[in-house]
Order: structure tokens, then C-alpha cells, then sequence
């Protein structure tokens, strides 16, 4: 292979590469997204809950820190799936700016091979 063919193949490599980089790139963003939902989705769970327990007198205690305790035991399920949505979106953050890193690699590596390349 001469020289050109062979960057030519290189270039090809490379902007086969960057496509996946950049579906990657979208895909993690649209995890961000459904992280972000979901998070806000179980913390809406939890709001109602705190609500309907209060609402229906379930919340029990003579003092603050009593009723705090009360409040808690009522809404354990819905705290751990905010818990969760909320390690669930730090992961998808997480995933989100390693595609950014990738994708940004590859054009940085295309830009400079496009730099050094020989002009004909």
C-alpha cells in the first residue's frame, strides 16, 4: 500500500470510530435524561406519601424528633427508591462524561492527523 491509501484507510478507521463515539454520546445523554425522570419521579412518590401518611394521621409522636422517626418508618420504601434514583443518576453522569471524553479524543486525533497530513 502506498502512503495515501494507507491514510486514507487510517481516516476511514477513525470516522468509523467517531460515529460510534458519537451514538455512544447520545445514548448517554438520553440515560442522563431517564436518570433525571426517574429521580424526580420517586421523589414525587415520596412527596405524596409524606402527604398521604400525614393526611391519615398515621404519623405518630409527641415531639419533633419522635415524629421524625414516625415519618421515616412510614416512608422507608419511598426514601430508598429516591436513594437509588439518585446513585442511578450519578452513574448515568458518570457514563455521560466518559462518552464526552471518547468522543472528544477521537476528533482531536482526526483534527491532528488531518493537521500532519502530506498536501498533494
Amino acid at each position: 500500500m502506498n502512503e495515501i491509501t494507507t491514510q486514507f484507510a487510517h481516516m476511514s478507521e477513525l470516522l468509523a470510530t467517531l460515529a460510534v463515539k458519537s451514538q455512544n454520546l447520545v445514548d448517554a445523554n438520553n440515560r442522563l435524561v431517564i436518570a433525571q425522570m426517574e429521580k424526580q419521579d420517586a421523589e414525587i412518590t415520596l412527596t405524596q406519601r409524606t402527604a398521604d401518611v400525614y393526611t391519615e394521621g398515621l404519623v405518630q409522636g409527641t415531639n419533633d424528633a419522635t415524629r421524625k422517626a414516625s415519618l421515616a418508618s412510614l416512608t422507608i420504601d419511598e426514601c430508598h427508591g429516591v436513594e437509588f434514583a439518585e446513585r442511578s443518576l450519578v452513574k448515568a453522569r458518570c457514563i455521560l462524561t466518559c462518552a464526552e471524553i471518547e468522543y472528544r479524543t477521537i476528533t482531536t486525533i482526526i483534527n491532528a492527523t488531518m493537521a500532519y497530513a502530506p498536501k498533494n
